[in-house]
Formats: C-alpha cells, structure tokens, sequence
C-alpha cells in the first residue's frame, strides 16, 4: 500500500504576482502607434501563463480533496511572494528554478533566489519546464 504524498488537510497556495503598469505605457497610445493595453488587459496578459499551468495542478489538488487557494498579488514578484508566505505562516515554498528569460535574469536576479534570501522558509526548488509534467501527476496512481 502506498502512503499518500501529502497529509489530509494540506493546503496549497498557487502565488502568481503581476507588475503593475508603470507609467511607461500611457493606455491610450502605444510605442507602435497601435492602441496599448489598458491596466485590465495589461494584468490579464501577464497572469495567463499562470493559469495555463496552474488551472491542471489546481483540479488534479482538487480532485484529491486538497484545499487551493489562489493569490493574485501584484508587485515585486520576490517581496510579494516573501511577505504573502510569513503572513500565512506557509511550511514549505516549492519554487522553480527558473521562469524568466537568462537576460532577465542575467540583468535582474532571480525571484527565486529572491525569496530564498527574504525568508526562513524550507524551499524545494524544482528544475523543469516541462508544460506535460502535471498531465504526467495524474499517472503517477
């Protein structure tokens, strides 16, 4: 018989943290003369990468009777995800080791080294980009 992963009463926090539009981007006009994106669409544009992947881990949780919870914060990615893990006293960060592009984090240092350096937290930093790697979850039983 197999032991479950994860206790019964386990609780997941799915953390996505968008940039506010700056005061770059005048909504009205772009760089391209084309119309820009309002703030609405400009945070809905950043989150849907987020939702593509976590809508699959959050159903295949669900199913497992694990409660999800979504945070959608906005902000300094890594001081977001910081602060949001101490105020719910979260036990375990599992992050991956890497999200943005090598010049982005060549220039601006990685979130997740970012968070690492903010909080106490114990970490499990996971190195995959595979898009199948939650479809793969569900055949692990």
């Amino acid at each position: 018989r197999r032991l479950p992963l994860f206790a019964k009463d386990a609780r997941f926090h799915l953390i996505n943290v968008a940039s506010p539009q700056n005061g770059l981007l005048i909504p009205e006009v772009s760089a391209f003369g084309a119309p820009a994106l309002s703030s609405e669409e400009f945070e809905k544009e950043q989150r849907e990468p987020f939702f593509k992947i976590a809508k699959p881990f959050e159903n295949y949780m669900q199913e497992k009777d694990h409660e999800v919870v979504e945070a959608l914060l906005t902000g300094d990615p890594a001081a977001q995800i910081s602060m949001y893990a101490q105020e719910h006293n979260l036990s375990l960060m599992v992050m991956g080791t890497h999200g943005g592009s090598s010049l982005r984090i060549m220039m601006l240092g990685s979130v997740t080294m970012s968070v690492a350096s903010q909080t106490k937290l114990p970490m499990l930093l996971v190195h995959h980009d595979d898009p199948t790697l939650l479809r793969d979850l569900s055949k692990e039983e």
